[in-house]
């Protein structure tokens, strides 16, 4: 009886190291094993000077004025990317990282009771003049 319990014991604590060298077999290589090529970039940003140059408004005696650049990736969802207040001369001057996944830019202004959208070409340099109505932003 002792032989067959100990037989039982040996031969459960085997397969069990035969299904542990199984299961091991199919880990993927490190991060030591991989072969990435010499002129791989490694980056997921670009840096972008924005110039934006506001016409049609006043800013100086008018109501305060805001921006926000947001980025769309493929699903359409929306990311703040910068913000801040155009100045009294109808400027905005910054830079910001656009993360590379996004696929597009959306300019967002605020002015008084209305906010307007209108898109940015993805670029290094964003420099525009944008004219203001009452029906959006051109």
């Amino acid at each position: 009886m002792r032989t067959a319990i100990l037989l039982l014991l040996v031969f459960q604590l085997s397969s069990c190291a035969t299904a542990n060298k199984a299961s091991s077999a199919h880990i993927s290589p490190g991060m030591g094993e991989l072969v990435v090529p010499d002129n791989f970039s490694y980056a997921n940003v670009t840096d972008v000077k924005v110039e934006l140059q506001f016409q049609g408004r006043d800013f100086e005696d008018g109501p305060r004025a805001t921006y926000k650049i947001l980025g769309l990736d493929d699903k359409k969802r929306k990311d703040l990317l910068v913000q801040g207040e155009i100045n009294e001369k109808g400027q905005v001057e910054t830079g910001m990282f656009i993360p590379l996944h996004f696929k597009e830019l959306v300019l967002e202004v605020d002015y008084g009771p209305r906010t307007y959208q209108m898109p940015l070409k993805k670029r290094p340099n964003i420099r525009q003049i944008i004219w203001m109505d009452y029906e959006g932003l051109f």
